[in-house]
């Protein structure tokens, strides 16, 4: 299954099994009730797949109100012959694929009735519902169902043209990202014969407590120490149950159980909180919170960087120039050009904030940036030193920026390089007002002292 890489790179692992009884708590998807004649509304799209044509989602187009079905061309109420139609359908409880092999003067074209749910959560989600045939079948050969996530086959089964029992399924800890397609698709059989394929495919999905607010405390903070963690715990959207746990891990490693803020897990929304063990050395180590329902449902976890500093591991002194592409500079997006630097940053004996300058120059784009002060420095064994401060544009408009320097150590190539962001700048923009992807230096060097 392809997945984006982003905050969520906790470890799951996808466990699908067949069970009868349905998933409990942390409701936040149901294919029955939540049916409606309007594509989109609760996150429900109803559909078809061409498969000689194409495997991609074609919403169906018409809706036959007040309670359906979706369908794509015929006359209601059904006609034994109704040329030019399809069987293609979807109604609040299952639906109605198309063959190739079929009857009642339908095209004799292949379609796979989909219902695809849009995901507003990211993190595992529990899958569970039935699949089966609303009457015998004489003029089947059955149906097959799958699920597919973003377009990855994650199940599948037959059904055969008598079998009005079919199958229960759970599939649990399913992967998602916020956006991605969660489709529930039905064919009309191995040799594409649709008589009497109506079928019924309810399906709800579960998800465990939501975490917001992640927050180390002090942040950044010095190596040798500890921090304490927070974060709130959610289960108020995905069920409504109490929290029961919750944990955090570093960098993706074990976890380590938190406390209750108040003392007791018994709401369904929980302050949480932890003191860590201390962090030896620099770097930026990735604290990661979920939490457990009442169900023992685990919720995504939620992420948040630690700043990790040790003021005797060394300095970073740097000058030269690198190309700037159009679109770095977002008040001036076609400047591109020639920038200039020099930069030297390090802690001072007994001190915990950093001192120095940084200059960066960029007349294609009117900017002429100096640090004003600096909230930290890291340096790591790469080597490589990251920094952030504060300065300001042309001596006038006071901004934020993070800097990163890398001493022949950028790859490919083993190079010197620069990346810098000024951003934060009085509400000018809504992004940064000037992001240098890292770049290689097309002059002069950079020096990472440890």
């Amino acid at each position: 299954m392809a997945l984006a890489k982003d905050r969520f790179s906790w470890s799951l692992l996808m466990l699908f099994c067949l069970v009868a009884a349905p998933a409990q708590g942390g409701l936040i998807a149901d294919s029955v009730a939540e049916f409606s004649g309007i594509q989109g509304l609760h996150n429900w799209h109803y559909g078809y797949i061409d498969p000689a044509t194409s495997l991609n989602f074609i919403a169906l187009p018409q809706f036959n109100p007040p309670n359906g079905p979706w369908f794509i061309a015929q006359t209601f109420p059904f006609l034994a012959c109704d040329p030019g139609a399809f069987w293609t359908q979807l109604t609040s409880l299952g639906g109605h694929p198309n063959g190739r092999i079929t009857s009642g003067c339908r095209q004799q074209v292949e379609h796979w009735a989909v219902r695809r749910w849009v995901s507003e959560v990211s993190g595992p989600i529990d899958i569970s519902g039935r699949l089966f045939l609303r009457g015998p079948a004489a003029f089947s050969d059955g149906i097959e169902g799958k699920i597919w996530v973003n377009g990855t086959e994650i199940y599948s089964v037959l059904i055969g043209p008598n079998d009005t029992v079919g199958v229960n399924f759970q599939l649990t800890g399913v992967p998602v990202n916020i956006g991605e397609s969660v489709d529930f698709v039905v064919t009309p059989g191995p040799n594409s014969r649709d008589g009497q394929d109506t079928f019924r495919f309810p399906v709800q999905i579960h998800a465990g407590p939501i975490t917001t607010n992640v927050t180390a405390a002090p942040n950044p903070v010095k190596a040798g120490n500890p921090v304490t963690l927070t974060a709130t715990v959610s289960d108020a959207s995905t069920g409504g149950t109490n929290i029961s746990a919750a944990e955090y891990s570093v960098d993706g490693g074990a976890p380590i159980s938190m406390s209750a803020a108040d003392g007791a897990f018994d709401s369904p929304t929980e302050d949480v909180r932890a003191a860590t063990a201390p962090f030896s050395e620099a770097g930026f180590p990735e604290l990661c919170v979920h939490g457990a329902d009442a169900f023992l449902r685990l919720g995504p976890f939620a992420c948040a960087e630690l700043v990790v500093f040790d003021p005797d591991v060394g300095f970073v002194t740097a000058g030269g120039a690198v190309d700037s592409p159009e679109n770095a500079d977002r008040a001036n997006p076609a400047a591109e050009g020639r920038a200039t630097f020099g930069l030297n940053v390090r802690y001072l004996p007994r001190s915990t904030s950093p001192s120095g300058n940084l200059e960066f120059q960029f007349s294609a784009g009117d900017i002429n940036f100096r640090s004003a002060g600096f909230n930290w420095l890291v340096v790591t064994s790469e080597p490589r030193a990251r920094f952030q401060g504060t300065g300001n544009i042309n001596g006038t408009t006071s901004c934020k920026f993070k800097a990163d320097v890398w001493d022949g150590s950028y790859q490919p190539g083993n190079l010197d390089a620069l990346g810098l962001e000024i951003y934060d700048c009085g509400g000018m923009f809504a992004g940064p007002r000037y992001e240098l992807a890292v770049t290689p230096l097309l002059q002069g060097s950079a020096q990472v002292h440890r």
